[in-house]
This record gives C-alpha cells, structure tokens and sequence, in this order.
C-alpha cells in the first residue's frame, strides 16, 4: 500500500477568495444603500434606500470590527491580515496571494 499526503493550497485560495468576493459584493451593497451621489446625466442626486439609517452604519462598523478583530481559538494565525487579507480606506477586502 502506497500513501501520499500533499497540501490542498488550490482549494484553500479557492475559498478564500471566493469569501473575499462575497465580502465586498456585500460591502458594496451597503455602501450603495446608504449612500447619496450626484448624477450629472440627470443633474440629481440618486439617494441610496437607507440613506442616513443608523443600523445600516452600525452593521458596516460591526462586520468592520469584527473583520479587523483577533479571532478566538489559540491558533498560529489569529487575525485576517496575518492570511493575506486586508482592507482598504473604502472598507472592501483583498487578498494578497502570495501571502496566503
């Protein structure tokens, strides 16, 4: 019987990115929803359906915190960044590969 054990990075980067992704399409999504901007076709502004909601704020600052925070379990890795993940001054996520 032969046996050969190997590492599954293909997958885990898969994974990964496919969360980085859902992430910011959800960041995103908040983002327009609260947000107001200036059309200059129509020379209006096209204001977001939760635009000056406070719970929309408070969900961003939470899933923000949360992102950036130490995660529990004792482990080598205890914070996005030390994968690969970080964040820019818009709050969406990206992946450094290389570091993953």
């Amino acid at each position: 019987v032969s046996m050969s054990i190997s590492r599954d990075t293909a997958s885990v980067t898969t994974s990964v990115q496919s969360f980085v992704k859902a992430y910011n399409t959800l960041n995103t999504a908040l983002t327009e929803m609260g947000h107001a901007t200036y059309d200059a076709s129509k020379k209006s502004m096209d204001v977001g359906a939760l635009q000056g909601d406070s719970t929309l704020r408070s969900v961003q600052t939470q899933l923000r915190t949360i992102m950036n925070g130490v995660l529990g379990g004792g482990g080598s890795y205890n914070r996005l960044s030390q994968v690969g993940i970080s964040f820019d001054k818009n709050g969406a996520m990206s992946l450094d590969s290389s570091k993953l």
